[in-house]
């Protein structure tokens, strides 16, 4: 029979109240912890302590989060470092690399200066020893004779290994007052004396000769003649009486251009000097390139 206070046996008996147990079927956290050690104490030992197991069971929880969480982060941590240690190692694989392919193609280019070196010196040296080379010999001019236009003649001879080609001759006449001593004397040099255009002029096989006779040119135009004239006062003409008593000074530039056999303009040249005293043309200066 119901007792008169109106609770039932079932909670007389020292039961939880259906809101506890409630509680302690849906609730979390430190508080769930503590019921559940309240019910291990009820059942097995004292309230105190299964508080102490459910603290216990609490904190032991949160140290191993806690140990997880630190163990993650460490792990992170050396992955990173790992990273950037992989990562180093790439650059500093890619810069020797880097390094090793600038090298090879230094060698390389060194190499291939090398070899253009090597074959410009080859080339030269063939050059050198398979060009046409044309020597002037014998040159004569005739003795000067006044009223007469003077000649000059000589040989031409290929001394070289191909044949010399775009032949021209020329043999210009030049004068001036009578060499005094200081400084140079009153010529032109004639260091590069060009060769007739392509398909024409005389052609000279290794070992030719050729004689050539041509009068001699005075190769200045009347009308520059007296142009100097103008500017300069003290200027003469040429004139042979004067030459011939040695109050001038004339030679004759026996001058000859031609072609190689490689493609390169050449020149060789003697200068005759007229000298009163022989009354002929000596051979002062000559050049050939």
């Amino acid at each position: 029979m119901p007792r008169p206070n109106g609770v039932s046996n079932e909670y007389q008996s020292g039961a939880t109240a259906p809101a506890d147990r409630t509680d302690r079927e849906h609730g979390g956290g430190k508080t769930g912890a503590i019921e559940k050690g309240r019910e291990t104490a009820t059942i097995g030992g004292s309230p105190d302590e299964g508080r102490r197991i459910a603290e216990q069971r609490y904190w032991d929880g949160q140290l191993r989060w806690q140990r997880t969480t630190a163990i993650a982060a460490i792990g992170a941590f050396l992955a990173a470092g790992a990273y950037a240690w992989l990562a180093r190692e790439q650059v500093s694989a890619m810069r020797d690399t880097v390094t090793q392919t600038q090298k090879l193609v230094e060698q390389q280019i060194g190499a291939t200066r090398a070899a253009e070196k090597a074959n410009d010196i080859a080339r030269q040296t063939l050059e050198t020893t398979e060009r046409a080379y044309i020597s002037i010999e014998y040159p004569e001019v005739t003795p000067l004779r006044i009223g007469e236009t003077p000649h000059f003649k000589c040989i031409l001879r290929n001394t070289g290994h191909r044949p010399a080609t775009r032949i021209e001759l020329g043999a210009p006449l030049s004068f001036g007052p009578p060499w005094s001593g200081k400084g140079p004397r009153p010529h032109s040099r004639g260091d590069f004396f060009p060769p007739v255009e392509e398909d024409a002029g005389d052609i000279l096989a290794p070992d030719e000769t050729k004689t050539f006779e041509m009068p001699v040119k005075l190769w200045v135009p009347p009308e520059m003649l007296k142009e100097l004239k103008l500017h300069d006062p003290a200027f003469q003409v040429l004139d042979f009486r004067k030459v011939i008593a040695g109050k001038q000074e004339v030679s004759v530039m026996i001058m000859v251009g031609y072609d190689d056999g490689f493609g390169h303009a050449r020149t060789s040249w003697k200068n005759l000097r007229y000298v009163p005293p022989l009354g002929k043309f000596v051979v002062d200066s000559s050049h050939e390139s």
